[in-house]
């Protein structure tokens, strides 16, 4: 899977507060070639920075070869400054993704 958008940007934040945000992504394979069998199937959503935390709210088609991904980001209270947190989701092809998301913590 590719993204065409890697980083999401959340804004100004407070600590504690969660933002749903989303992200589209689109299939890897060449036009005209089939994408990897479950390439479309968004299994679980991983953050590995302990300044926040991420739950994988949905998954729909955005197009042939794309989908759009919606997912709660949450600011850890512990949080502060810029928060560049990266964003792993599992796809049933076994192989993640990654975005980043860029946020603000401000009290």
């Amino acid at each position: 899977s590719f993204l065409p958008e890697s980083v999401v940007v959340a804004g100004r934040m407070k600590p504690g507060e969660a933002r749903e945000l989303e992200l589209e992504f689109e299939g890897s394979a060449p036009k005209g070639k089939p994408q990897q069998p479950y390439w479309d199937r968004v299994l679980a959503a991983h953050c590995k920075d302990s300044a926040a935390h991420v739950q994988l709210l949905e998954v729909k088609p955005s197009g042939a070869d794309r989908m759009r991904v919606k997912f709660r980001f949450t600011l850890a209270q512990s949080a502060s400054g810029l928060v560049y947190a990266p964003v792993s989701f599992d796809t049933g092809t076994m192989l993640p993704f990654t975005c980043f998301v860029a946020a603000v913590a401000k009290p």
